[in-house]
């Protein structure tokens, strides 16, 4: 018995038998595996616990499956008494009647199962770039409305008071008219607010209170109290800065 030609052959009549059972089939191969191991004996015994470790099927299903082969007649057995297993034979395609009679069945059918080419090229809709979100991690179908972006907070900037130091560092490295000790003692009193509002930028308050002293002809940054004390002056335009 030719393996290979038995089973294509095999593959074959499968094409003409719409009925077999995935079973059939498994059972099918495992005999002709434990048939070739002996050397293709026309008759050959296999225990029922063996071809259930090869096919993973119960007991229940390999009796099943192996009365429909015999009824479409792949195979042949015969039960035996007490705890002998039963005695196989393989039913051959090769030099068998029916191995004409599968060709040629085949050959009607073959055609209808090989892949046509496609007369009419697929259309394939396009999602339209705006029914995208940006993310692109979600596409929206027919219908379906796009989720509503939430807003974004905008994020305050919090005032952090600066230290003489820091005043000093920036008034000499833009050469302001500021001193230093009256502009920190000042706002150091008022809690930093710039009228009656928290101060936002104490270099911009910083660069005002030097314009200013321009504006005022060069003089400290100093104004006459109602009580003829000097104290530090506000510039007036100082809430341009908040």
């Amino acid at each position: 018995m030719g393996y290979i030609d038995e089973l294509n052959s095999f593959q074959r009549w499968i094409l003409t038998e719409p009925t077999i059972t995935t079973s059939e089939i498994a059972l099918w191969y495992a005999l002709m595996h434990y048939n070739n191991t002996t050397g293709w004996k026309e008759e050959f015994n296999v225990a029922i616990n063996v071809l259930e470790v090869s096919t993973k099927m119960t007991s229940k299903t390999i009796l099943k499956a192996r009365n429909r082969l015999k009824q479409l007649g792949r195979i042949d057995f015969y039960s035996r008494t007490g705890r002998q297993s039963a005695v196989y034979r393989i039913i051959p395609f090769v030099g068998n009647n029916s191995q004409q009679m599968v060709q040629q069945t085949v050959q009607q059918i073959e055609p209808l199962l090989v892949q046509q080419p496609v007369q009419q090229s697929v259309y394939i809709p396009r999602i339209e770039e705006t029914r995208l979100l940006s993310t692109n991690t979600h596409v929206l179908v027919d219908g379906e409305s796009p989720p509503v972006k939430e807003k974004k907070k905008a994020t305050r900037k919090v005032f952090v008071k600066p230290t003489p130091l820091e005043i000093q560092t920036y008034v000499d490295e833009h050469n302001l008219h500021v001193d230093v000790n009256r502009f920190f003692d000042y706002y150091e009193g008022n809690g930093w607010k710039v009228g009656k509002n928290p101060m936002k930028d104490w270099k911009a308050t910083a660069r005002n209170w030097s314009r200013n002293s321009f504006d005022k002809g060069g003089g400290s940054n100093q104004r006459a109290s109602f009580n003829r004390t000097a104290e530090p002056k506000q510039d007036e335009y100082a809430d341009l800065y908040l």
